[in-house]
């Protein structure tokens, strides 16, 4: 049977390499600096879905 002192460090272990996976995972890619080129579709697509939204929470209040 371990030591309470080994297992201790192989917990401790497994959760930096649990932490380091989760924020490679969750971490944008390096070379993510081109900026985002929104369209006049996208734009009245977004005003469309805002709109929408504005008059749904008019009839539900």
């Amino acid at each position: 049977m371990a030591s309470a002192s080994s297992a201790s460090k192989t917990r401790h272990l497994h959760l930096v390499r649990a932490a380091q996976s989760a924020g490679e995972a969750f971490a944008p890619p390096a070379s993510d600096d081109t900026p985002i080129e929104r369209g006049i579709r996208t734009s009245l697509m977004w005003l469309g879905v805002g709109l929408f939204a504005a008059i749904g929470l008019v009839f539900a209040f």
